[in-house]
């Protein structure tokens, strides 16, 4: 789809189909690389899952938006990589919050 169109429908299917399963992979993937239980993972991602999802939905559309209409195209790149580091950090943060059980 071209144009403004293509742009939002991209920026919806990346926000309802990629985000929501990326989540769950990086969320999954943080708390069994810092020693979490199998038996406790499900509690985990309940406490996080939702927080982590609409700070993204806060952030990435917004986000997309600027850097399709304002910002110039040998920009974009660069724009999305440090709207990405910040996005990053959070991530690590929040999925550190709360040290996994270790038994």
């Amino acid at each position: 789809f071209p144009g403004a169109r293509g742009a939002l429908t991209k920026m919806c299917m990346d926000q309802g189909l990629f985000a929501p399963c990326f989540i769950v992979i990086f969320s999954t993937s943080a708390f069994t690389l810092n020693g979490g239980q199998p038996q406790n993972l499900m509690s985990h991602l309940k406490g996080i899952y939702f927080d982590i999802l609409i700070s993204n939905w806060k952030l990435w559309p917004a986000a997309q938006i600027i850097n399709f209409y304002f910002i110039p195209l040998q920009h974009r790149l660069l724009v999305m990589n440090l709207v990405a580091l910040m996005w990053n950090t959070y991530l690590a943060w929040k999925t550190n919050q709360t040290k996994p059980t270790i038994q």
